[in-house]
C-alpha cells in the first residue's frame, strides 16, 4: 500500500483535501497524512479529520506582516536576501518533515507561492517524491494580470528598475507574459531573484501546474486549454473535475425533488459574497459601499437569501450588516447550500462554473469593471455591471419561472467545457496518485 501526504495551505483547500483522502482510503491505500501549514497551522481544523490523519506545521508569516514588522525589507535586496534564507531555513524544516513522514506521493492545491508549496515541492522534488497538483480554484493569466496591472514592481515597460525586469525576463522568460495591460513579471524583481539564486525559478508561474509537479488534475477542458497555451509540457495535465464536487450531485437531485413539492414557497437565492476589498479590486469603503448596494437589492428581491463568506472574509464584517437587511450569513460550505438555490449571484467566481454545471440561474457581477473573458464559454450568463441593473435582472428570474428554469438549462449545456459533476473527480484524481507511485505520469 502507498502513503500519500496531503499539504493544505488554507481554508479554501480543505474540502478538496477531505474528499481526496476519502478517495484514498476507499481504495484500501496507508491512511493519508494531511499537512497543515501556513494559515491552517496556527489553527488547525480539526472537524471532519481524524486525530491520526493530519500533521500539523508551523504557520508561514506572510511579507506583508515581515514588511509592518521591519521597514528594511521595504528594500528590494534586502527582501531578497531574506526571502534567500527563508527558503533556506524552510528546506531545512520540510527535509525534515519529509525524513520523517516518508511518502510515496506528494498532493497539493497550488505551486506558485513560496511558502510553504514551492519549497515542498523543492524538497520533495529533490527527494524524487512525484507530486500531484490539484486546481482548487479557477485561477487565470488574465486574473493574475489585473490584479499586477499599473504596479511598476512587476512591469517590463514602468518604473527606474524596467531594465532589470526586462534583463531578468531575458533569462528566465517564462515568467514574462504579454497581457492587456502591458508586458508583466509574475513575481517582483526581489521575489524572482530571490527564487533564481535558490534554484527555484524554473517554472512557468503564470499557469497553476507549471511548477516541480509530475502531473495536474484540472477541472474541465477550457482549464486544459488555457494551461496548454502557456505551458508546454501537455503530458502533465489531465482532466479530472474537483473532488468536491462529488457531494454537491446528489443534493442537486435532492433539492429538485423538494423544490417540486413545496408549493407557494419563496425562492432560494444564494450569493457568494463578492471579495473586491478582501483581494485588493476595490478599496475597503467602496467595497463596503457596493455591499450595502447588494443587501437592499437583496432585500428587496422577495427571495430567501443565503450569503456564503470566502474563507478569507470575516464574518464580523458582514453579519451585522446582513442582519439589518435580514439577510443570513450561512455556515454551511457553499457546495452544501448551492445546489439548494434556485438563483445564483457571485463575482467572477468559479463558483459561477459550479452553479452552470448545476443548472441554476446565475448573475455574475461585474461591479469593479474587471471585464475578464473568464466565462466566454457560458454566453447566457448574466451579467450585472452595476447595482442599477440587478434589480430588473433578479425580478424577471424571480417572477418568470419558464425564464428561470430555461436560463439554468442553457448553462447546464454551456458548462460542459468547465467539467462535470457526477460523483467521480475524487476518483479520477486518486487514479492519478496511484499512476505516479508506479511512475506513470
Amino acid at each position: 500500500m502507498a502513503k500519500c501526504v496531503v499539504l493544505a495551505s488554507r481554508q479554501a483547500m480543505l474540502e478538496d483535501a477531505r474528499a481526496v483522502m476519502a478517495a484514498v482510503v476507499r481504495n484500501a491505500w496507508d491512511q493519508p497524512t494531511l499537512v497543515l501549514a501556513g494559515e491552517l497551522a496556527a489553527h488547525a481544523p480539526t472537524a471532519g479529520i481524524s486525530a491520526e490523519a493530519f500533521y500539523a506545521t508551523q504557520p508561514d508569516r506572510s511579507h506583508r506582516q515581515r514588511k509592518l514588522k521591519n521597514p528594511l525589507l521595504r528594500i528590494g535586496l534586502l527582501r531578497s536576501l531574506f526571502t534567500l534564507l527563508e527558503i533556506s531555513r524552510r528546506r531545512r524544516e520540510v527535509d525534515r518533515q519529509l525524513a520523517e513522514l516518508r511518502p510515496d506521493v506528494l498532493l497539493v492545491f497550488e505551486d506558485r507561492v513560496v511558502h510553504p508549496e514551492m519549497v515542498w515541492l523543492d524538497v520533495a522534488a529533490r527527494r524524487g517524491i512525484p507530486a500531484l497538483l490539484v486546481r482548487y480554484a479557477s485561477s487565470s493569466a488574465e486574473s493574475d494580470a489585473w490584479t499586477r496591472r499599473g504596479k511598476t514592481a512587476y512591469s517590463l515597460e514602468s518604473g527606474i528598475l524596467a531594465w532589470a525586469r526586462r534583463r531578468f525576463a531575458r533569462l528566465h522568460p517564462r515568467h514574462e507574459w504579454q497581457s492587456p495591460w502591458g508586458r508583466q513579471l509574475f513575481y517582483s524583481l526581489w521575489d524572482g531573484s530571490a527564487l533564481a539564486l535558490a534554484g527555484m525559478a524554473g517554472l512557468h508561474p503564470w499557469v497553476v501546474g507549471g511548477g516541480k509537479v509530475a502531473a495536474v488534475a484540472v477541472q474541465g477542458e477550457a482549464d486544459l486549454h488555457e494551461a496548454l497555451a502557456l505551458c508546454d509540457d501537455a503530458p502533465r495535465f489531465h482532466v479530472t473535475g474537483q473532488p468536491s464536487w462529488d457531494s454537491m450531485a446528489d443534493r442537486r437531485l435532492q433539492a429538485r425533488a423538494a423544490q417540486g413539492l413545496a408549493a407557494g414557497r419563496k425562492l432560494k437565492l444564494v450569493c457568494a459574497l463578492p471579495q473586491w476589498g478582501e483581494h485588493l479590486q476595490l478599496p475597503w469603503p467602496e467595497h463596503m459601499a457596493r455591499i450595502q448596494s447588494l443587501f437592499e437589492i437583496f432585500q428587496a428581491s422577495q427571495c430567501e437569501v443565503l450569503l456564503s463568506l470566502h474563507p478569507k472574509a470575516s464574518r464580523e464584517a458582514y453579519e451585522t450588516l446582513a442582519a439589518q437587511y435580514g439577510l443570513q450569513v450561512a455556515q454551511p460550505s457553499l457546495s452544501t447550500i448551492l445546489p439548494e438555490a434556485d438563483i445564483f449571484v457571485a463575482s467572477w467566481s468559479s463558483t459561477l462554473r459550479w452553479s452552470a454545471m448545476l443548472g441554476i440561474a446565475s448573475v455574475n457581477l461585474d461591479w469593479a469593471g474587471q471585464n475578464y473573458a473568464l466565462f466566454s464559454a457560458l454566453p447566457s450568463l448574466r451579467l450585472s455591471q452595476g447595482p442599477s441593473d440587478l434589480p430588473p435582472m433578479l425580478a424577471k428570474l424571480v417572477h418568470a419561472a419558464q425564464e428561470r428554469s430555461a436560463l439554468g438549462a442553457q448553462l447546464q449545456q454551456e458548462s460542459r467545457v468547465y467539467g462535470k459533476i457526477d460523483g467521480q473527480a475524487g476518483q479520477r484524481v486518486f487514479s492519478l496518485l496511484s499512476n505516479l507511485t508506479k511512475g506513470q505520469p
